[in-house]
């Protein structure tokens, strides 16, 4: 396994430091998949079953094997950059669109927040609710990305400073109303991605716009880190159960690494240890697969077709029953559900999630006047960033929200030539 782990490290090195390629895939999923699956194999937790599934094995060689060919045909593909005088304009239908998205976005989570809990802020009350997801609600409130995108590229048409406020209240309020981190950390991941990408095209024409965009950088970098210190105490005061009990993560886990790295232990129990939930749901579970994808294609038949809601149907029977290291470490990676569904032909899914980013980078190429094909690459492929902690790539609000991503997008903002 380790050996695959370096592999894996060696197509890194290559796309994207010696190619500067980092807008590949690859990137994504060597901070996402990559380093925690090597972090799982120093076995820093006396929890980790020792004991490695063939099959897991098996699932890691054929996963990068395809990288590899996925690679070997986008290692020098890059979105189209943003030219010197290329311009965002707010298009009349954006000044309709733009408001519409910030108002629903802020009223359905709340809204959505008194549907679970009862209340506006749960996390403020001691309400764990951070899992709950209203029906069509969530399509918008699930997928922060939308609402942060179009104040965003607002902000870039007009310059107005309240498109930044609202920017930084759509990070802000999942996280203090409902403890929410996840789909924070995936929408931070995503427009840290789409800023660089877009900043820096124009930033390289002008030593003055270079200067503040290292800037900005620098300052983006210190929020990243104070709400990244933020989730782990959250994190933290959620498992103590608001005040209840006082325990340390490291311990609950059972730590084992060096201890100068024990401040990682929240981190290593959701990403490193997921892999062992994988490994021990491999090794000793029983599993009767459907092989039609009903957990691995969960955006199309849970997200579309909704067939939770007509037949009776588990949204969560993947991982209901499941086999955790521990009540801090439950989830089984997204690969579990490919697993559960396939068998031995887990890989399908996969390679229809490679190909999609092959499409949609393909399509970032081409682009020019138009800035939705470009935004939904990156929110595409920065979705592999979080496989270690479930299946992002075809989550039940993907097929949906990514519709209103790219129509919101393509409706509300144009390049053009300054």
């Amino acid at each position: 396994m380790i050996f695959i782990t370096v592999f894996g490290l060696a197509m890194f090195f290559f796309v994207s430091l010696i190619k500067k390629n980092w807008t590949n895939a690859i990137s994504y999923i060597t901070i996402g998949i990559t380093l925690p699956l090597m972090m799982y194999l120093l076995q820093w937790s006396a929890l980790i079953t020792p004991t490695l599934s063939k099959t897991f094995v098996h699932i890691f060689v054929v996963f990068y094997f395809i990288l590899f060919i996925y690679e070997c045909f986008t290692y020098k593909l890059k979105p189209n950059e943003m030219k010197k005088n290329d311009k965002v304009v707010l298009t009349e239908s954006g000044k309709i669109i733009v408001p519409i998205i910030n108002i629903a976005f802020f009223s359905f989570y709340f809204l959505e927040n008194y549907l679970g809990s009862g209340t506006f802020v749960p996390a403020l009350k001691g309400i764990d609710i951070h899992t709950y997801s209203a029906s069509l609600i969530s399509f918008i409130t699930g997928v922060p990305i939308i609402t942060i995108c179009v104040n965003y590229y607002s902000f870039k048409a007009t310059g107005k400073l309240r498109y930044i406020l609202l920017l930084l209240l759509v990070f802000t309020v999942p996280v203090v109303t409902r403890g929410s981190r996840m789909a924070v950390v995936s929408a931070a991941i995503c427009f840290i991605s789409i800023f660089i990408f877009f900043e820096n095209g124009w930033a390289k024409y002008s030593i003055e716009k270079m200067r503040r965009f290292r800037l900005i950088k620098f300052i983006l970098l210190w929020l990243i880190l104070i709400v990244g210190l933020y989730i782990v105490y959250y994190t933290t005061i959620r498992m103590n159960h608001y005040g209840q009990y006082s325990m340390k993560y490291d311990d609950v886990i059972k730590y084992t690494g060096p201890q100068w790295l024990s401040f990682l232990a929240p981190y290593y129990g959701y990403f490193p240890l997921s892999f062992n939930n994988l490994n021990i749901n491999l090794l000793w579970r029983s599993v009767h697969h459907n092989y039609y994808g009903l957990y691995s294609f969960s955006c199309w038949f849970f997200g579309v077709l909704h067939l939770h809601t007509f037949f009776n149907v588990d949204q969560l029977g993947d991982i209901s029953g499941g086999l955790i290291t521990s009540v801090s470490a439950t989830v089984p990676t997204g690969f579990w559900d490919y697993y559960f569904d396939y068998g031995m032909l887990f890989f399908i899914p996969i390679i229809v999630a490679f190909f999609l980013c092959w499409i949609f980078l393909n399509n970032a190429r081409k682009e020019k006047y138009t800035l939705n094909k470009r935004t939904v690459y990156f929110w595409y492929v920065s979705l592999w960033f979080l496989m270690s902690f479930q299946n992002t790539m075809f989550s039940s609000v993907v097929i949906v929200s990514g519709l209103i991503l790219n129509y919101s997008i393509k409706y509300s903002f144009k390049v053009v030539q300054r």
